[in-house]
């Protein structure tokens, strides 16, 4: 016998690594998958504390518009009220928006280490 390994060897060999490779794939997509569910969970937390806002500055409003005296006090409350809310809601969105930008950056680093193992190992023999 030689030193080469036998063909049942090897084919033994490469379905042991498929098999590895295909368990860290999956690994890597339940920690993706997680990622996900929990930036969802923050993601929902995040709108329903916006929600309870609005609507208790909308209680606010009403009361603070009942309250005034003259057309002129209720163009001036109203006013404020709506740069107010525009405030709120350009700065909400914002969070919003950056938490999702980082969710899903956050969700791909698992998938994406994945990637980039299977091109390396797929180009290795292509440089030698």
């Amino acid at each position: 016998m030689t030193t080469k390994k036998t063909a049942a060897a090897n084919a033994a060999e490469q379905i042991e690594a498929a098999v590895a490779a295909g368990k860290d794939n999956m690994d890597a997509l339940v920690k993706s998958g997680a990622m996900l569910a929990k930036g969802a969970q923050d993601f929902n937390a995040l709108w329903f504390d916006f929600a309870q806002a609005s609507t208790e500055d909308g209680i606010a409003a009403t009361k603070a518009i009942l309250g005034c005296k003259t057309l002129q006090q209720v163009a001036e409350v109203q006013g404020d009220l709506v740069k107010g809310g525009y405030d709120k809601l350009v700065t909400e969105s914002r969070k919003m928006s950056d938490m999702s930008v980082k969710v899903a950056e956050n969700a791909a680093k698992p998938i994406a280490g994945r990637v980039n193992v299977a091109v390396e190992k797929f180009t290795k023999p292509l440089a030698t």
